[in-house]
């Protein structure tokens, strides 16, 4: 286990704030972006839905059919962190890095409109690609704002919140399919500020508001080291 005074102090001082704006929308990248969402759906700027300061678009919540209740192993404290190891399993990466401005993008249907953003890797728990403190990812999450012949038209993913520039975020990543040219995160922020982990919803799986980054660390690498069970 890395000595966590040395870990706290290399964070901190990590990558100024000031981050940089996202690269622009490859090709590649818009192309599979527009893969992800049906043409046949209603153009945003055809929608007669408003937000309340004037901007066109749609606001989307996920809706969950059941709650996954594994039965409990022994190396396991609780159900949520069962259920955690078991997310970070299939993942092809777990790490904190720090957003830079999200590029927002709208499709070629024009039904919905994709963010991508930049991220600068801090610091690597797991990955099977080799992802190392440096290096630059690139994340695409849906929502954003554009403007399309002087009108806003507006996504906003209720469980899936814009990042913030310059802020660092804990992730877990993964891909679409084995191409995809970008990464998918976890919908629910979890954002690390002076050194304290602040999941969006005050609680993600076991990890609750204000703990310390480096005992969260600690344990991810503890449910990490499991194996697999499917």
């Amino acid at each position: 286990m890395r000595n966590r005074l040395a870990l706290l102090a290399g964070l901190s001082l990590a990558l100024a704030a000031n981050a940089t704006p996202t690269r622009p929308w490859t090709t590649e990248e818009s192309d599979d972006a527009d893969r992800h969402v049906s043409p046949s759906q209603l153009p945003l700027e055809a929608r007669t839905n408003r937000f309340p300061d004037g901007a066109r678009g749609t606001f989307i919540a996920m809706v969950i059919d059941g709650v996954h209740d594994p039965e409990l192993h022994p190396e396991y404290r609780s159900r949520e962190e069962q259920m955690l190891q078991e997310d970070m399993c299939f993942r092809q990466a777990v790490v904190l890095a720090r957003a830079h401005e999200p590029l927002p993008r709208l499709n070629a249907a024009h039904s919905m409109i994709h963010s991508k953003v930049d991220f600068d890797v801090v610091d690597v728990l797991k990955s099977t690609t080799g992802l190392q403190p440096g290096d630059l990812i690139a994340v695409e999450r849906r929502g954003g704002e554009v403007l399309l012949n002087g009108e806003r038209l507006r996504v906003v993913d209720r469980d899936a919140q814009p990042y913030a520039d310059g802020e660092l975020y804990l992730l877990l990543l993964s891909r679409a399919g084995p191409t995809a040219p970008m990464l998918l995160a976890q919908q629910f922020n979890v954002a690390v500020r002076d050194d304290r982990v602040w999941p969006e919803k005050q609680r993600w799986y076991s990890i609750s508001a204000g703990e310390l980054y480096s005992d969260v660390r600690a344990n991810l690498r503890r449910l990490l080291s499991f194996a697999c069970r499917r």
